[in-house]
């Protein structure tokens, strides 16, 4: 006689997944965790359970979730550490093939901050047998996952107080970023190209003249400090270039001069604009002191 209650247990199948989340902790540097992601589903029906092993970090957490149409998984977590956290996600699969998801988990971090951060998994099967192999369609899952969030990242932007940029942002508009996230636009853009004369001026060791002396000496053509140095008669295009670069520089007082005499009105986006040019101009410094051989500049 068939066993009517064995019957209606439903049967479990098990699979594994390369996942990556984004930590969002300062206590771990805000680094992704990467680790396995065991799903037991049941066969019958549209729930399932998990748990994570490997995990680089030593996260340890498991949770359960439900399917939905085929294309939406969402549920709940919580960590397996003495004081457990808990939290939420929600994933949907990225591709035709099912090899990939990617969403958001919602909870607490170790210093209990709230956290929103984004999850990708990658199904291992043949082809990604092991987490070498796994990296790289982690990576594409990241870029898949940003993508997607393009139309509304500005807005995100916006209301992050800017926070989404710091890391794009030289290290020593540090001042103005702080100046942007207190809403002061106009004093971000003036202090990132006031200090960019002293910046220079470090970085080539020439004082004593005026701004627009300083980036026509540190950027002469062959012979500044900052330049490329001096390269073959009748080569154009060097020279050219050289040049160029002089006139960035020296195209760069005028917006200093600007935001230093009168500042005009100035939006957020106009800021963020201004202030990730003022980071070209930082970086290229830098990639000119590294070429003349010349010591980093002490921020």
């Amino acid at each position: 006689m068939e066993d009517r209650k064995s019957a209606a247990t439903p049967t479990l199948t098990t699979a594994e997944w390369f996942s990556s989340w984004q930590t969002n902790d300062p206590v771990d540097g805000n680094r992704w965790a990467t680790e396995i992601i065991v799903i037991k589903r049941e066969k019958s029906g549209s729930k399932f359970s998990f748990h994570n092993k490997d995990n680089d970090l030593k996260y340890a957490w498991h949770g359960s979730g439900e399917n939905h149409r085929h294309y939406y998984m969402s549920g709940t977590w919580v960590s397996a550490e003495d004081r457990p956290s808990a939290g939420s996600f929600m994933l949907h699969s990225t591709d035709s093939q099912g090899t990939m998801k990617t969403g958001f988990l919602l909870g607490p971090t170790k210093g209990d901050r709230k956290n929103f951060g984004a999850w990708v998994l990658v199904r291992k099967d043949s082809t990604v047998p092991n987490l070498a192999a796994a990296r790289g369609h982690l990576e594409a899952a990241k870029r898949h996952l940003a993508i997607s969030m393009c139309p509304g990242l500005g807005e995100m932007v916006k209301y992050s107080d800017g926070q989404f940029i710091e890391q794009f942002l030289h290290p020593a508009l540090q001042p103005a970023f702080a100046l942007l996230k207190s809403a002061d636009a106009k004093g971000a853009v003036g202090e990132a190209f006031s200090r960019l004369e002293h910046y220079v001026s470090s970085a080539s060791g020439v004082s004593g003249v005026s701004l627009l002396d300083l980036m026509l000496m540190v950027f002469k053509p062959g012979s500044g400090e900052l330049s490329n140095g001096t390269s073959p008669q009748g080569n154009w295009f060097e020279s050219s270039s050289q040049a160029r670069m002089r006139d960035l520089f020296t195209g760069s007082l005028y917006v200093r001069n600007l935001y230093e005499h009168n500042p005009p009105k100035t939006s957020f986006a106009e800021a963020v604009g201004l202030l990730m040019l003022a980071t070209y101009l930082y970086g290229l410094v830098d990639a000119q002191v590294v070429k003349r051989g010349k010591p980093p500049v002490v921020i």
